[in-house]
């Protein structure tokens, strides 16, 4: 086990971009686990209309990912701090390409169901893992640069995993399943090249650690939580608010969303640079100023150019929020507390995921304009509530 000393990476620079790269490859495995087969749900539900409830079980798998992830990440992150974070990754790693792709060959849906919810465990232990090396590996400045790089990933994964999906799906309602099996590419510099991180769990490790800032990382959890719920309006009433301004397509309400999903990947990659010149809370200052905007502006919008202008400034704002939260708890969490730390933030974005469409109905009313405007607003006024309590615990610290 390591005590906490520097850890020995590939000396090479081929070695150094292919640990980068598989790093970022397993983060980008995050995004796919639940969008990747929507295209196909309609042909699985007719393959299955003999069940009861086909339809309703069918749409369950889509979501089924995130409700596990949520139930797992505890799990994961404390595996991540007892075993090291190499094992947890590589272990869930196999889980996702076998659960993921198990579609291709099971034939009844509640046994696919069951693989969807082996899926989630898998990624509650690849994003947890993912991060805790992230934050064993770099640090300062090259920590910036790479926390960046994974949110652009995530974001270009999401676009590239979910058109792939939707064209292998205009072949076969099984074939977007196979799409999970691709990270078996990432498993031999996987198991030969990611270190293996270790850190002491002693009483004296512990101890040089000092005091754990639970409330600092309860404030970075909250914040990612109540940014996603915000943005997750977007998937859900987005292609409804278009059909209300007289751009109907699917392909529009693929092409605007996508807009915020490139703009978030720019930023994202840009995140390094934008750390020279601002703080971690101005960061995530700023993150919530320009989601918040993005979703007032959509919600007050006349015509299909305002929308794309709210879809840039929210997807802006997405760019800046995971490197942004990330990086605040890599900083703050001891060695041997950032697999428990990293798998709380996994668990606070997946489960306003999961809630955000359950949120929406509760509070049902108005237009779908309003959906985007009371998401906004709500962002603006709880984004300063929170950047007061993270200056107030700062200084108090």
């Amino acid at each position: 086990m390591s005590s906490g000393g520097p850890v020995q990476l590939p000396s090479s620079a081929l070695g150094q971009a292919l640990l980068a790269a598989t790093l970022l490859g397993a983060s980008t495995l995050t995004v796919m686990s639940g969008a990747t087969i929507a295209p196909a749900l309609p042909a699985i539900a007719e393959h299955f209309k003999s069940l009861p409830d086909a339809r309703f079980l069918t749409q369950l798998s889509l979501t089924v990912p995130a409700l596990f992830i949520v139930l797992a990440s505890p799990l994961a992150g404390y595996l991540a701090d007892k075993s090291g974070p190499k094992p947890v990754l590589a272990v869930s790693t196999v889980i996702y390409i076998l659960a993921g792709s198990s579609g291709l060959f099971l034939d009844g849906l509640i046994d696919i169901l069951i693989g969807r919810a082996l899926l989630g465990v898998s990624v509650a232990g690849i994003l947890t893992a993912a991060i805790s090396l992230i934050g064993g590996c770099y640090e300062g400045h090259r920590r910036n640069r790479i926390l960046g790089w994974q949110s652009a990933a995530m974001s270009l994964g999401g676009v590239i995993y979910i058109t792939a999906g939707g064209f292998l799906a205009d072949f076969g309602w099984r074939l977007p399943f196979a799409i999970y099996a691709v990270p078996v590419i990432l498993l031999p510099t996987l198991f030969f090249l990611v270190p293996d991180i270790r850190e002491r769990q002693d009483a004296e490790a512990r101890e040089a650690a000092g005091d754990i800032p639970w409330k600092l990382f309860a404030l970075a959890y909250a914040a990612a939580f109540v940014a996603i719920l915000a943005y997750y309006v977007i998937p859900v009433q987005l292609p409804f608010l278009l059909l209300e301004i007289g751009a109907p397509e699917p392909s529009t309400a693929a092409l605007t969303i996508a807009c915020a999903s490139l703009t978030s990947a720019v930023v994202a990659s840009l995140y390094g640079r934008i750390r020279q010149i601002l703080s971690g809370r101005a960061s995530i200052t700023l993150t919530f100023l320009l989601i918040g905007a993005g979703l007032t502006v959509v919600g007050s919008a006349a015509g299909l150019p305002a929308v794309v202008g709210g879809m840039i400034l929210s997807g802006a704002g997405l760019g800046l929020m995971f490197p942004a939260l990330v990086g605040l708890i890599l900083e703050d969490a001891a060695p041997h507390i950032r697999g428990r730390a990293s798998s709380g933030l996994t668990m606070a974005v997946f489960l306003a995921q999961f809630l955000s469409p359950v949120v929406m109905a509760a509070v049902a009313g108005g237009g779908t304009a309003e959906w985007f405007s009371l998401a906004g607003q709500g962002t603006l006024a709880a984004g300063a509530a929170l950047v007061a309590w993270f200056v107030w615990i700062r200084a108090r610290r």
